[in-house]
């Protein structure tokens, strides 16, 4: 898998989320997979492909994306420096294309950087950055998650690139989505200050109003946006919704590539 190859398995992940939030709990995350993540990584996105594989979300991905993966269990993609590292455990009979073995049943791929640094960081004993840190308090029991840190530009287009606007005022930010029946969002931040949190709720709740209103024709999307909860605590903020696997899975369909 080249580098472009893993932009896109993160943009499609980011859009999956986007297009909803967009229009002391440990997170299901794998402890050597994550312990690999460049500390310095500005977006870190995983996904359980247990829980994925079989859904409309799975169905609703381009053939070519998820095709590499069909024996995979966890996936995790991160940026650093502006290179992208993408990590992989499964039963795989040998590495997706233009990846290589990390470790028996876990693949690389992505720049040669980021893969050496992977390579030299499994299973030693060292701090997990910050980000994957953050990650790890907010998105628990995930099928699907996505953390950033501030000056991290999401690789989003169109609309949905106006989601970048609220890294401006963040620390810290992840969405995550759980599979139990309906899908449920969580947005969780850690803001700059107690004012800059303001903004953030303010643009957030505005987002969400005007998404709803441009979905008027989708009752149930509009109806679980209108529906949303936005808390916010000082500098931290945190919003939840919920809407069906299917209507997520026919926007992943329709979002930009």
């Amino acid at each position: 898998m080249e580098c472009g190859a893993a932009r896109e398995t993160a943009a499609v992940g980011f859009a999956a989320l986007a297009v909803l939030v967009g229009c002391g709990h440990r997170a299901d995350l794998d402890s050597d997979l994550e312990g690999a993540i460049p500390a310095d990584a500005a977006i870190v996105a995983g996904a359980n492909l247990d829980q994925l594989r079989g859904t409309p979300l799975w169905r609703a991905a381009p053939p070519g994306l998820v095709e590499p993966f069909q024996q995979g269990s966890r996936l995790l993609v991160a940026s650093a420096r502006n290179e992208w590292l993408v990590l992989a455990r499964g039963n795989f009979s040998q590495p997706p294309e233009g990846g290589r073995w990390l470790a028996p049943g876990v693949a690389e791929a992505g720049s040669g950087r980021l893969m050496a640094e992977a390579a030299g960081r499994w299973r030693t004993v060292h701090a997990a950055g910050p980000l994957v840190e953050f990650a790890v308090a907010h998105a628990a029991g995930s099928a699907l998650w996505i953390a950033a840190r501030a000056g991290a530009e999401l690789p989003l287009s169109g609309n949905y690139a106006n989601l970048n606007r609220l890294l401006a005022d963040v620390t810290y930010v992840s969405l995550s989505a759980r599979l139990a029946g309906d899908c449920h969002l969580r947005l969780s931040a850690e803001s700059r200050g107690e004012a800059a949190g303001r903004r953030f709720e303010q643009t957030l709740r505005a987002m969400l109003s005007l998404a709803a209103m441009a979905e008027a024709r989708h009752a149930e999307l509009a109806g679980a946006l209108n529906q949303a909860v936005v808390r916010r605590d000082g500098r931290r903020i945190e919003a939840e919704l919920s809407a069906s696997v299917e209507t997520v899975a026919r926007l992943l369909g329709e979002a930009p590539r």
